[in-house]
C-alpha cells in the first residue's frame, strides 16, 4: 500500500504521529522478518544446488530443531475439529502440513510427496500446546518428526513425546490416470448436517457425495472452508477424506466387523501434482484397496483430488479399525446433542445404577477418554486433569444428572462431595453419600437419618 501524501499526516508529536510511527515501525519489522524467511529457503536451496554440484548431495545435513506454540486462540478453526464433539485435537492432514512446512523451511524446496507417515498418538489441543519439529536432511528428501511438551507427574519424566513421523521428497512424481467412474453410487445426504462427521464449519469442503459399493465420489467447494492453506491446502486434504464412510466401512468389506470405527492412522503416500486451488470445486474420488498390517488391523482406501481428467493429486491413507464404544449404538444426532450441546441423553452416562444407586468404574471413564480430554471436556472438569482422580466426582455429576434429567455438565459437586446442586439452580441441592475404593465410585442419595448421623 503506497503511503499518504505528507499534506495529509499530522503535526509532529501528537499521539497520532506517536500511532503512526509505531504502525511504521511493525510494518518495517514485519518485512524484515518476511525477507528473512525468505532468504533463509534462499540460502538452504543454494546450499542443495552446491552440494549436488560438488557431489556431496549424499551427505546428511545436521538435524534442524524448531519449537512453537499451537493455540486454537490463534487458530480457531482448529476448534471446529473435535472427533469426540469436545475436545480439539489436530487432523492427520494438519500434522501432514506441520511436517511438509518443516521440510521447505529446513531446505527452501516445495515439497512434491509425503511418504511413511505414521500417527503415534492423538494431538489434543485444549488450550495452548508445545511443539517440536525435527528435520534431518540427507539431499534427496527430509525426514521429520513432531513431537509435542507432554507433562508427566513427575517433573522429571516430562519429555516431548512423538506425535508424528514422515518423509518429505521434492521430487515430482508420475501423474496417474483418473479412476474408472464407479458403475454405481447413491446420492447420500451431508455427513455435517445429519451428524455423521463432527467438523464444523472451517472444515466443511463437502458440497455433495455419493456412496458405492467399494467407493464413493464427491465435491469439493475449496471456499466453502477457512482453513489456511499451509504448505499442502491441507484442508481441502481433509475434506477429501470426507466421502469415507468411516463409521460404517463394513459397507464396503463384509470381513469388517460392525463393530468398529476407522480412524486415520497413516499415510502410505501423498503426492501433489498441481496446486491446489483455493476457489472453485474439486473432484474427490476414493477406492476401496482392502485389508493390510498384521500387528493392527488396518483398511487403506486411495484417493484423487481431479480437476476433470486432470489428477491434481493422490494419496493413500490407512485406517486403523478400533471398537466401538457404548455411544456408537446411539443414533449420530442422539450423540451430538449430548457431547456438543450438552443435552441430557442419559443412556450416554458412562455409570450404570445399582437399586437407586450409582456406580463407576475406572475402566469406563478411561475408555471414554477418547481423544484424552473428551472426558475433562464433558464433564467440566478443570483443564490437564487426570480424569481417574476425579471419578468420584463424576459420578457424583452422573448420579445427580439421573435425577434432575440434565447433562452432568450441568451439576456442581460441593465441597467434600456430600450434596451436588445445579448450575442453573444453585437454592436446589441433592444430599448425597458417595464412596471410592480406588477402581469404584458409588454414590447414593442420602436420607434425612443418614444426614443426621453424619
Amino acid at each position: 500500500m503506497p503511503w499518504p501524501p505528507q499534506s495529509h499526516w499530522p503535526a509532529s508529536g501528537t499521539p497520532a504521529v506517536a500511532a503512526a510511527e509505531t504502525g511504521l515501525v511493525n510494518d518495517i519489522l514485519d518485512l524484515h522478518r518476511q525477507t528473512s524467511a525468505l532468504h533463509e529457503k534462499f540460502l538452504g536451496l543454494q546450499s542443495h544446488v552446491l552440494a549436488r554440484a560438488v557431489g556431496i548431495g549424499d551427505r546428511a545435513a545436521p538435524e534442524k530443531v524448531t519449537e512453537s506454540l499451537l493455540d486454537p486462540a490463534a487458530a480457531p478453526w482448529l476448534r471446529d475439529h473435535c472427533p469426540s464433539w469436545t475436545v480439539p485435537t489436530v487432523p492427520l492432514m494438519t500434522m501432514a502440513d506441520l511436517l511438509a512446512q518443516a521440510a521447505e523451511d529446513r531446505t527452501g524446496r516445495e515439497v512434491c510427496t509425503i511418504a511413511d507417515l505414521q500417527v503415534h498418538r492423538w494431538l489434543p489441543v485444549p488450550g495452548p500446546v508445545s511443539l517440536q519439529l525435527r528435520c534431518a536432511d540427507d539431499g534427496e528428501r527430509v525426514t521429520s518428526q513432531l513431537s509435542v511438551w507432554w507433562e508427566a507427574a513427575d517433573p522429571s519424566l516430562s519429555r516431548f513425546a512423538t506425535v508424528a513421523t514422515a518423509a518429505a521428497g521434492f521430487e515430482p512424481a508420475a501423474r496417474p490416470a483418473r479412476f474408472a467412474p464407479l458403475a454405481t453410487a447413491d446420492p447420500r445426504p451431508c455427513p455435517y448436517e445429519n451428524a455423521e462427521l463432527f467438523h464444523g464449519p472451517a472444515f466443511q469442503y463437502l458440497a455433495s457425495w455419493r456412496l458405492g459399493t467399494r467407493g464413493s465420489s464427491g465435491r469439493l467447494r475449496a471456499e466453502r472452508g477457512s482453513i489456511p492453506p499451509g504448505a499442502l491446502h491441507h484442508g481441502l486434504l481433509d475434506g477429501a477424506l470426507h466421502v469415507i464412510p468411516g463409521a460404517t466401512l463394513w459397507q464396503w468389506d463384509s470381513t469388517i466387523d460392525p463393530a468398529t470405527i476407522g480412524f486415520p492412522h497413516r499415510i502410505d503416500h501423498l503426492a501433489l501434482f498441481d496446486p491446489l486451488p483455493t476457489t472453485g470445486d474439486v473432484e474427490v474420488e476414493a477406492r476401496y484397496r482392502g485389508r493390510a498390517g498384521n500387528d493392527r488391523p488396518l483398511v487403506t482406501v486411495d484417493l484423487q483430488l481431479c480437476d476433470g481428467q486432470q489428477v491434481l493429486a493422490a494419496l493413500t491413507v490407512s485406517f486403523v479399525l478400533l471398537p466401538a464404544n457404548a455411544l456408537a449404538a446411539i443414533p449420530a444426532h442422539r450423540r451430538r446433542a449430548y457431547l456438543r450441546d450438552r443435552m441430557p441423553v442419559p443412556e450416554l452416562l458412562c455409570s450404570s445404577t445399582d437399586n437407586g444407586a450409582t456406580v463407576l468404574t475406572r475402566h469406563a471413564v478411561e475408555r471414554a477418554d477418547v481423544p484424552p480430554g473428551t472426558v475433562t471436556a464433558l464433564y467440566g472438569l478443570p483443564t490437564g486433569t487426570r480424569t481417574t482422580e476425579w471419578l468420584s466426582t463424576i459420578a457424583v455429576k452422573e448420579h445427580v444428572a439421573r435425577l434432575a434429567a440434565v447433562h452432568p455438565a450441568h451439576v456442581e459437586p460441593d465441597a467434600g462431595l456430600r450434596s451436588a446442586h445445579l448450575a442453573e439452580d444453585p437454592q436446589r441441592h441433592f444430599p448425597l453419600e458417595a464412596t471410592f475404593d480406588g477402581t469404584t465410585a458409588v454414590v447414593r442419595t442420602s436420607t434425612p437419618r443418614q444426614e443426621e448421623d453424619t
